[in-house]
């Protein structure tokens, strides 16, 4: 949704994290983790753009990308639950296998630009 409709579904995105929030079991611990995991997140975010290795059509990124974190983060403790109990490096690997094909998909829609490779 917030590949094909930017920030025409920022409304929709943030109803679906609202909703998130409203139906999970652990709300206090879902809402520090969004809290704390939104604010490394859209740090890292930042320092990419400003290193130009990402672009968006916004500047620094638009809202229904940060909304795109929340969900992602409220995922943690659910459907991502099994990352939590693997160990810490094999977690790491795991996203850092499939974390760039979300970026990859990304520039697919022409949603965000990333650096090409000088050579």
């Amino acid at each position: 949704m917030a590949l094909l409709l930017e920030d025409s579904a920022n409304l929709a995105i943030a109803a679906v994290v609202v909703l998130m929030l409203l139906l999970s079991k652990q709300r206090k611990q879902d809402s520090l983790l969004l809290l704390l995991g939104l604010s490394i997140a859209l740090g890292f975010e930042y320092l990419m753009v400003q290193l130009n290795f990402l672009g968006f059509k916004s500047n620094p990124y638009p809202i229904w990308f940060v909304l795109l974190w929340s969900a992602l983060l409220l995922t943690v403790n659910t459907s991502m639950q099994f990352l939590t109990r693997l160990p810490w490096y094999l977690s790491v690997v795991v996203c850092a296998m499939f974390a760039p094909a979300s970026y990859w998909a990304g520039a697919r829609f022409e949603v965000i630009t990333i650096a090409q490779p000088l050579c």
